[in-house]
């Protein structure tokens, strides 16, 4: 696999509140992967891009630097649960309808692995759990290159009309 580029900064910012949620979950991934929409101001803090969105599910990229070093020397934990809280809320967003939103009220990781930036990219992947009226719950791993899982996590998120 190629090496993480991170984004220009450039390809991020924010979305009109009331044009994104005027779109469905998928409508919004379908129009950012075309390249019509920013990513979120954070990933330029932790460098992380979606590669793939279907409904329930979602695959991101991420790159950590020496930015992310806890004193330990290794990628701080935030990093992990960052990314994968991106994932998981993206599983959760793909199932919403126009006018729906969503807000992480629990999420739950297992760090397994340390991280290193010169592991290079890790890959999330996450799937919808169940989607209901006024909560989703998702599910998600993150794992480097070879597939060695680094983490794992679970989420919930309240749904809510907008």
């Amino acid at each position: 696999m190629p090496p993480f580029e991170p984004l220009k900064e450039d390809a991020t910012g924010l979305i009109d509140h009331q044009a994104l949620t005027s779109m469905s979950g998928m409508e919004f991934f379908e129009r950012h992967l075309a390249g019509e929409l920013p990513s979120p101001p954070m990933c330029r803090v932790i460098p992380m891009r979606i590669l793939h969105a279907e409904p329930g599910h979602v695959r991101m990229e991420a790159g950590s630097n020496d930015d992310h070093l806890n004193p330990m020397g290794t990628v701080h934990g935030g990093f992990a649960m960052t990314v994968l809280d991106s994932c998981l809320s993206g599983a959760v967003h793909s199932r919403l309808e126009a006018g729906q939103a969503y807000a992480t009220i629990e999420l739950k990781t297992n760090l397994v692995r340390p991280i290193s930036p010169s592991d290079g990219r890790v890959l999330a992947s996450a799937h919808s759990i169940h989607t209901g009226r006024s909560l989703a719950t998702a599910e998600g791993r993150l794992v480097d290159e070879d597939g060695r899982i680094l983490a794992f996590a679970t989420t919930t998120c309240a749904i809510f009309q907008v």
